[in-house]
């Protein structure tokens, strides 16, 4: 049976397990709701949806549409599917992406894609968010860089720029993993440059798109400056997280993986030093750590701060981080090949991840002081859960652990459908 084959019995099974798995909780009264038109439009997907219906709107004195980029709902727009129908599209597209980052990744184990798939936060994956449609975008450029096609680059960045604001962090990550690849500083040059004007270019056409309809070439900017305060400003801690007693744990995690590429970026910058910026990294390494180092930069410094405490927000970061293919990437190379530095540098950045969240979580979780000491145990269990499988090796622990996931992610989903926030 080839990879590709088997891959897709994954696929069928994971979908076929999960949605078994949602019918027998709601049976039996664990659940309460079921995905329909009137629930799966929560939060951000209001927002696109009124893009849908009205086109851009900007008022400058509250949250409107214009924060939002325009390849998602123009793509509802245009297919006029109903809230299940781009659920269901945006669950395609997922697919698509995820069988791209699959096929960037040399030697992988389909089992490892089982584990993956039950990833929580990947709910979002099929509602009205364009997480699926960056998801497919991004990992396009995984699969261009692993088959060395620039014209696959370029078109995916092109996608990505279309769907969200990608200037931020996808244009320091690529010329990171550019300058740092394997090749001569002249071809080093050249596609930095090239893939450079490519998300310059779909980022003017994403501001032209909400300009023009909103009357405000700025809009964008403006909107998420003025209403969104995603303005600079120094960060305060500890870190804090909207709802935080019930989604620290998840944004915790989010925090624990950018810290750790922010230290695996920096290694691998002092060792580009050492060797005149030739590292034998491959490309989609470099640029999975230093997308999720700007990520890092962006919560610490552009994140807008509770009201109530001055605290800077880490909400949506498990969004950001995974919902985005460079975690799978990062899950795939690593978890397959873990071993003591691989440990080192997850203990240094599990550390670091306490220190800015404060110890305990009282500012943050809105709890008793002895409540908020579970979040600890909670976060190391969820996260040691994940590695229980390496130590026994068998599939049914593996499927043990997917099942345990994949529950949450259904938890997840059905607290999303009921209007709670979750990222």
């Amino acid at each position: 049976m080839t990879t590709n084959i088997k891959l897709l019995y994954y696929f069928i099974g994971h979908l076929f397990l999960l949605a078994l798995l949602y019918c027998l909780l709601y049976i039996f009264g664990l659940i309460h709701i079921i995905p329909q038109e009137n629930n799966l439009v929560q939060w951000d997907s209001g927002w696109y949806q009124s893009i849908v219906e009205q086109g851009y709107l900007f008022n400058e004195n509250e949250q409107s549409n214009t924060g939002f980029f325009p390849l998602f709902p123009l793509i509802w727009k245009f297919t006029k599917l109903s809230n299940i129908g781009i659920s269901i599209l945006n669950l395609i597209l997922f697919l698509i992406g995820i069988f791209l980052v699959f096929k960037s990744v040399k030697q992988l184990k389909p089992i490892v894609v089982l584990l993956s798939l039950s990833f929580p936060s990947l709910f979002f994956m099929y509602v009205p968010y364009s997480e699926a449609i960056f998801f497919l975008s991004a990992s396009l450029y995984l699969y261009g860089n692993s088959v060395s096609k620039d014209s696959i680059k370029i078109i995916a960045l092109l996608v990505a720029s279309l769907a969200r604001p990608t200037i931020f962090f996808f244009l320091p990550a690529v010329i990171f993993s550019e300058v740092l690849a394997n090749d001569k500083m002249p071809f080093k040059v050249k596609k930095s440059i090239l893939y450079v004007t490519a998300i310059v270019i779909g980022t003017l056409i994403s501001f032209y798109i909400v300009g023009y309809n909103s009357g405000n070439f700025f809009a964008y900017s403006d909107s998420q400056i003025q209403n969104w305060s995603h303005n600079f400003s120094i960060p305060s801690l500890p870190l804090t997280t909207w709802r935080g007693y019930r989604i620290l744990w998840l944004d915790f995690l989010g925090l624990w993986v950018v810290i750790l590429s922010f230290i695996l970026s920096l290694k691998y910058f002092l060792k580009a030093l050492k060797n005149k910026f030739v590292v034998t990294e491959h490309k989609n390494l470099l640029l999975s750590v230093s997308y999720f180092s700007m990520v890092f930069i962006y919560i610490l410094f552009f994140h807008p701060k509770e009201e109530t405490t001055g605290l800077t927000s880490i909400l949506s970061l498990n969004r950001y981080v995974f919902c985005a293919p460079f975690v799978f990437y990062l899950f795939y190379i690593f978890y397959q090949k873990t071993n003591i530095t691989a440990y080192k540098w997850g203990i240094i950045s599990l550390a670091l991840s306490v220190v800015l969240i404060g110890f305990p979580y009282k500012a943050v979780a809105e709890l008793s002081y002895l409540k908020t000491l579970l979040f600890i145990p909670l976060i190391i269990g969820f996260l040691g859960l994940q590695f229980v499988p390496k130590l026994f090796k068998t599939k049914l622990v593996y499927f043990l652990v997917y099942l345990v996931n994949s529950g949450v992610q259904v938890y997840l989903f059905q607290s999303f459908l009921k209007g709670n926030w979750i990222g």
